[in-house]
């Protein structure tokens, strides 16, 4: 007798299932609705499509330790979806929805050199920028402080009648 196989939804972790329920049984709108209900900022939630604006909910749901809430308020919302499972899931594991961070693999950084975000670089860059602009300005201003106490002089270096002919027939002999 063979045992059954499982099918998808048996094989998707719990935070998956999740993230596929909404994504089937919610629109944009609902999702917006969902966050303001719950008492959050729907555009404060990182991603831009439906699908990275799901998993924003769902890991910041996981991580605040309010999964059941969210599961709650979607079963309120969507009684013809079963929560049940996934409600379960959540009041007796809760970790079970906070993604698991893979270890960094060491010296590897992805091409990012200081291995920090986007934004946070780009705010470095920009302190950094700001940084350079004021040491230049602070050069500039000591200069300009300084000139009227440093001057420059020439003494030209007296040369012999047959030296400076010497050399100016040399150069006259250069061919280009």
């Amino acid at each position: 007798m063979d045992t059954p196989k499982p099918t998808a939804k048996q094989r998707l972790t719990p935070a998956a299932q999740l993230r596929e329920n909404l994504s089937t049984y919610f629109e944009v709108g609902d999702l917006e609705s969902l966050c303001f209900d719950l008492g959050v900022d729907y555009e404060g939630v990182p991603g831009e499509s439906k699908a990275a604006k799901i998993v924003g909910i769902i890991e910041y749901f996981s991580r605040a330790g309010r999964s059941v809430n969210l599961l709650e308020r979607c079963s309120q919302m969507r009684p013809n979806v079963d929560w049940v499972g996934l409600r379960a899931i959540a009041a007796s594991t809760p970790e079970a929805f906070i993604a698991i961070t893979p270890p960094e693999v060491s010296g590897k950084t992805d091409g990012n050199i200081l291995n920090v975000t986007p934004d946070r670089a780009l705010k470095l860059g920009i302190g950094v920028g700001a940084l350079l602009v004021v040491i230049l300005l602070c050069g500039i201003i000591m200069g300009l402080l300084a000139s009227p106490l440093v001057t420059i002089s020439f003494n030209p270096v007296p040369v012999s009648q047959p030296v400076g002919a010497a050399a100016l027939n040399e150069l006259g002999a250069v061919q280009l």
